[in-house]
């Protein structure tokens, strides 16, 4: 898990570097302020939620080319390690709280929405898929 948690913040620099200000939704208290926000628009009268988990970034061009240090290792289907490591690792994280919401709000709907498997399986067969 340490090893994992070094290519977490290694991911909050990146998306810091590439976004500045407009971070992306990483670090753990982004998630908790994501969730706060859902609860916000529950209490509104919200009550039907999609929640997408963040594709894999580890196979977007602008990451091997903007970030090469970062994209050295890949893997099988030529992703970045290190950028999918992180983006499973923010994916888990916010699976949770999810699941809580569901608990907690059970007349509302709380969808995951699993961006990243279906991203990655047409990005890895792409080639069975006729798409390469």
């Amino acid at each position: 898990m340490t090893e994992k948690l070094c290519a977490y913040e290694r991911f909050n620099v990146m998306q810091s570097w590439k976004f500045g200000k407009k971070n992306f939704v990483t670090k753990h208290t982004h998630i908790h302020e994501l969730i706060g926000n859902l609860q916000n628009v529950y209490g509104l009268g919200g009550r039907y939620f999609w929640i997408h988990n963040t594709g894999p970034i580890g196979c977007l061009p602008y990451a091997m080319v903007h970030r090469p240090d970062l994209a050295v290792v890949k893997d099988g289907s030529g992703c970045s390690v290190a950028y999918t490591e992180v983006a499973q690792l923010f994916n888990q994280r916010l699976k949770e709280p999810v699941g809580h919401l569901r608990k907690t709000h059970a007349d509302a709907a709380f969808t995951y929405v699993d961006v990243y498997s279906a991203k990655y399986k047409l990005i890895s067969d792409a080639k069975k898929l006729g798409k390469a």
